[in-house]
């Protein structure tokens, strides 16, 4: 029996779904709708860093050449008032690695040594397995052959023994 004793009315499998549905229909479009609104700004603006692999650099505008200043006033007042785009700065030629980067470089080498080291272990340990496994069953080859051989011999003798006295039938 898939309903209970006494079903309610307009009882169907979609009957769980009860009051509740309509305020989860609700925030589901919400949502939809809010990331939709969020995609469309972000192609907008032109910032694609997740929906491509290449992200090439907005070329930057080119700063205007100081013009010929007239008067000392102006000149104070027009630099102030001007805004000039900065860059990163360039990290200096002669620059050399701090401590923590030295540190970080020889715990890196000290782990890239011992994985490498772990895996010629490894790999010496998995071939005396095979090894030790291949001479196990040559030794047991070997002996089965020796089995063998000693039946075959053992049945020869009998065949032999049974031809020079054949059974006597009466």
């Amino acid at each position: 029996m898939s309903t209970p004793p006494n079903p309610p009315p307009y009882w169907y499998h979609h009957y769980h779904r009860g009051p509740r549905f309509a305020k989860r229909f609700f925030w589901f479009a919400l949502g939809g709708f809010a990331t939709a609104m969020w995609m469309r700004n972000r192609d907008a603006n032109g910032d694609f860093r997740m929906q491509h692999a290449c992200m090439r650099h907005k070329p930057r505008e080119q700063l205007r050449a100081p013009e010929a200043e007239s008067s000392p006033a102006t000149a104070g007042a027009r630099a102030w008032s001007q805004e000039v785009a900065h860059g990163p700065m360039p990290a200096p030629g002669n620059a050399t690695p701090g401590w923590e980067q030295e540190n970080a470089t020889e715990i890196i080498a000290d782990m890239k040594k011992k994985a490498a080291d772990t895996a010629v272990e490894l790999s010496e340990a998995t071939l005396d397995t095979i090894m030790s496994t291949a001479m196990s069953l040559k030794a047991k080859l070997a002996e089965r052959t020796t089995r063998l051989d000693e039946e075959n011999k053992r049945l020869r003798q009998e065949l032999e023994a049974l031809k020079k006295s054949p059974p006597r039938l009466v």
